[in-house]
């Protein structure tokens, strides 16, 4: 979605009190990304909420805690690389990454004192259901 049809969309729910910008695929992906969270944060005073695969966070780091984001859930989707991979069919590789990102994005708001919040998902299944502590 580009910013105006974003704009539009927003200023069209003008009661509205809160925004999800996600969508099919990396929602830190699109072009002007932090332009809609500020518009939206700014501009029309909502709380604004993504949910990331977590693979570019690292990239980002400065940008997110900076931004006008509230609240980012990073889809981990897993607890460690074997389950990650049977559950994502993606290759194991990326957990590690994933969850280094995840750690640096903890470690840079701590750091600066921000208040965004962290969440993280995982998928339970019938077969990893009793490996939850």
């Amino acid at each position: 979605m580009d910013f105006e049809t974003f704009k539009f969309t927003v200023d069209r729910f003008n009661q509205a009190t809160s925004v999800q910008i996600i969508g099919a695929g990396e929602p830190l992906l699109i072009k002007d990304f932090f332009k809609m969270l500020e518009y939206a944060s700014v501009k029309r005073r909502m709380r604004v909420m993504t949910i990331s695969n977590g693979i570019l966070i690292n990239r980002k780091i400065n940008e997110i805690i900076n931004s006008h984001l509230d609240s980012i859930f990073i889809s981990l989707n897993a607890h460690n690389v074997q389950e990650y991979e049977r559950l994502t069919g993606n290759s194991g590789h990326f957990f590690p990454q994933i969850y280094g990102n995840l750690k640096k994005l903890v470690e840079a708001r701590d750091a600066a004192g921000s208040e965004l919040e962290i969440n993280t998902s995982f998928i339970v299944d019938q077969q990893n259901y009793r490996l939850i502590p």
